[in-house]
């Protein structure tokens, strides 16, 4: 069988792609779709592109957005899709949502909390195959690595990883601090990430070193950019923060825990879930900075609540995280809704 996948980005292309090629029923078809303006134009090319390379099926990667040009690459090619729903439906019409939902041969979300909100936005009557499956990490450590050692033992480190933008919620986090700095004056706010282009979030970047300023934070809060060692950087940490706004699934979380690290989030969607689920952090509610900042001390104050999360968070990688486990369950829906016959 020969899968097409059309993700959002590398990263998701190479994790998918490494689940994927385990199983050798499979193979990854090199494709390149186009970004014509012209949508007719571009699905007419693309369905002939698909069939040349007789490729089997597509796995529309990228959620609801590009579900149109899919259900109508399927109208012209005959080539059936399955979609991995990664953000809500936006759609302003549940009858379209429902056409192009139903149009696939099979819909993976990526939390529960996204199967929900899917369902909602389409008013219900979705009857296509379904599955949760939730993101793996690219590989899970068979225990927890050591971790480094502090080079002030007394310090402690609270770091959030991400793009710098107001949906990651960067400024809740400085907010947080002033109360936390208080109580534990040796703790130190690490955010991880750069900016992506774009006009708003570099005034979003600038404001918050003002912010940063104006509450006398400039010695406690650091901007350590880009990095591309983020795990190590974790096993530094003592806290890892998710204060986003919108989180479909909630990766850094799971990087955390893989660590060993114990993590707060906010009470959303996909954080939420996992949460609940593993044990692994404190929820606080939605823009509840106060909230906030107690979980992140009472995490500080208790070492062996910060073990025993730690552990919890850990051990439900182990179960729902590993790729070796997604590519199995991957394969096994593919199997199911796939007619053997392609």
């Amino acid at each position: 069988m020969k899968i097409l996948f059309t993700p959002p980005n590398a990263e998701l292309r190479e994790r998918i792609q490494g689940c994927v090629e385990a199983v050798h029923d499979f193979k990854l078809v090199p494709f390149r779709m186009l970004t014509a303006p012209q949508f007719f134009i571009q699905a007419m090319l693309a369905a002939w592109q698909l069939r040349r390379a007789k490729v089997d099926l597509v796995v529309w990667n990228g959620g609801y957005l590009g579900l149109p040009f899919a259900w109508l690459l399927k109208q012209l090619s005959g080539i059936p899709y399955v979609t991995v729903m990664r953000d809500l439906v936006q759609s302003r019409s549940p009858a379209k949502a429902r056409r192009y939902l139903n149009g696939a041969r099979g819909i993976i979300s990526v939390s529960q909390a996204i199967q929900a909100a899917m369902h909602s936005a389409a008013g219900g009557g979705i009857t296509t195959a379904q599955k949760v499956l939730y993101d793996p990490l690219e590989s899970v450590p068979e225990e927890i690595p050591r971790r480094l050692p502090a080079a002030e033992p007394s310090r402690s480190i609270v770091a959030m990883f991400g793009y710098i933008c107001e949906l990651k919620g960067q400024d809740l986090l400085v907010a947080a601090a002033v109360q936390v700095v208080k109580e534990h004056p040796a703790t130190e706010f690490w955010i991880v990430g750069d900016v992506r282009e774009g006009e708003k979030d570099r005034d979003y970047l600038m404001r918050l070193n003002s912010r940063i300023v104006e509450l006398g934070l400039t010695d406690k809060v650091n901007f350590l950019g880009y990095r591309n060692d983020v795990t190590v950087i974790m096993r530094e940490c003592s806290v890892v923060v998710i204060p986003s706004r919108r989180e479909s699934f909630g990766m850094v979380a799971i990087e955390a825990w893989s660590q060993g690290v114990p993590t707060v989030a906010m009470d959303i969607m996909g954080p939420g879930e996992t949460h609940r689920a593993s044990g692994g952090g404190i929820l606080f509610p939605p823009e509840d900075t106060a909230a906030f900042a107690r979980a992140i001390g009472q995490l500080l104050e208790d070492k062996n609540r910060r073990h025993e999360m730690g552990q919890n968070g850990f051990n439900w990688v182990k179960k729902n995280s590993d790729p070796q486990i997604y590519a199995g369950q991957f394969r096994q829906f593919l199997s199911a809704v796939i007619p053997s016959e392609r």
